[in-house]
């Protein structure tokens, strides 16, 4: 991978994690249509840069993409948002007994 390769991506991911911070802070909800010319100027980047977003969300299901209407916000089941939270409960477990285990009595 080239400079400007490196470049791209790093901005694809500083973009990508701003468009996700929203939707999940409901900035961007469920269901909304994410044009992509707006896009283009909300974050100042081309279109094929709107696309290769687009497709990364919806590889990680956050936005469906529907062919010949555009880039929608994910709009999950009940049944998807349980096995979110309880992956998520998972992981949170684990990651406090991980920390417990590295944790040492204090001193006085």
């Amino acid at each position: 991978m080239d400079r400007a390769q490196a470049t791209a991506r790093t901005d694809l991911d500083a973009v990508y994690q701003r468009v996700w911070g929203a939707i999940v802070s409901h900035k961007l909800v469920p269901g909304m249509r994410l044009k992509e010319d707006d896009l283009c100027e909300a974050f100042g980047i081309s279109r094929g840069f709107v696309r290769k977003l687009l497709q990364q969300l919806a590889h990680h299901h956050l936005v469906t993409l529907i062919p010949n209407s555009g880039a929608f916000v994910a709009e999950p089941t009940r049944e998807e948002a349980q096995e979110v939270f309880k992956t998520r409960r998972l992981i949170e477990l684990e990651m406090v007994r991980e920390l417990a285990a590295k944790c040492t009595p204090r001193t006085a």
